[in-house]
């Protein structure tokens, strides 16, 4: 890796993103939405909506910008590396196959700590609109929105990334497998369908950790479930929705008998310009709006 150049480095980087980007995504929004498979989902979807092509188109567009700003930032990160700045480190038998997989572990924490607190600042109403709003003109999003942002929140997603490999000895093999594990679950939680098993929500092992019925909650009520890969910051902040798991309970069930989660209007600074998300619904008043900082 040390022979590779700088530009080489950013577009095999580029194409890497893309190419788990649109692998994973891809593969998952045709299983459960296009495919000959998709009606034996109906049962789990989450929303009644369906999404239109409009929308996808969107998602995909800002994705495709979200990438483009990893790859640079990414890129910077490789600058440092070959420079001896960082903690990278390429032989396992440096720090052992411990310190390897407790690394993955300890990325995956604070990546969680980091995502759950600049959410919640990305969702004070002068912040949303300029960093957040984006993301939430899905209503209902779908396995393409998992890296539909507006650059600004792209950059701020993006920066944690090489911070890890400043923090603690970081091998390229478990940033890798971090890097996967974001994504997979990433697309797993906007899919819009709920994936995981009855009682999965409520079991002892698994109650801690975040679905697609738990986000879809945070897109439809905006207020709740800032939580990436688990709800723990959730439940201690007390912004887990209440009804998480009375829902995930009832995800067997037919369609038109399962609870949905209630759409919250928008608020009023999603609805501004207009032009961006026609079929959106009616926003909130000004008092209202100001709650989203929850």
């Amino acid at each position: 890796m040390s022979t590779l150049s700088a530009s080489g480095f950013f577009f095999g980087s580029l194409g890497t993103i893309l190419l788990r980007y649109f692998l994973f995504a891809g593969a998952l929004d045709f299983l459960v939405r296009s495919g000959s498979w998709a009606s034996n989902f109906d049962g789990q979807r989450i929303e009644k909506k369906k999404p239109t092509l409009g929308q996808v188109r969107r998602e995909i567009g800002w994705s495709i910008f979200t990438s483009l700003i990893f790859s640079v930032v990414g890129w910077a990160a490789f600058l440092a590396w070959r420079s001896g700045f960082t903690q990278v480190y390429l032989s396992v038998d440096e720090k052992g196959w411990a310190w390897f997989f407790l690394s993955l572990v300890l990325m995956i924490v604070i990546h969680e700590t980091y995502f759950y607190w600049t959410h919640r600042w990305m969702h004070q109403p002068q912040v949303f609109r300029l960093f957040h709003r984006v993301h939430h003109e899905s209503r209902t999003p779908t396995a393409w929105a998992a890296f539909s942002f507006h650059p600004l929140e792209a950059l701020v997603e993006a920066l944690i990334l090489p911070a890890f490999l400043f923090l603690f000895p970081v091998h390229p093999g478990a940033y890798v497998a971090f890097l996967f594990y974001m994504t997979v679950f990433s697309v797993i939680h906007h899919c819009g369908v709920e994936l995981y098993p009855r009682g999965f929500a409520s079991h002892w092992l698994f109650r801690g950790w975040v679905s697609a019925t738990h986000h879809q909650a945070h897109h439809s009520r905006f207020i709740v479930n800032y939580g990436l890969y688990f709800n723990f910051w959730d439940r201690w902040m007390k912004t887990q929705d209440s009804r998480y798991e009375e829902s995930f309970r009832k995800q067997d069930e037919p369609r038109t008998r399962r609870p949905h989660w209630p759409v919250s209007p928008a608020p009023a600074f999603l609805e501004e310009p207009a032009h961006l998300l026609p079929d959106r619904p009616p926003g909130l008043g000004a008092s209202e709006a100001t709650s989203v900082w929850h």
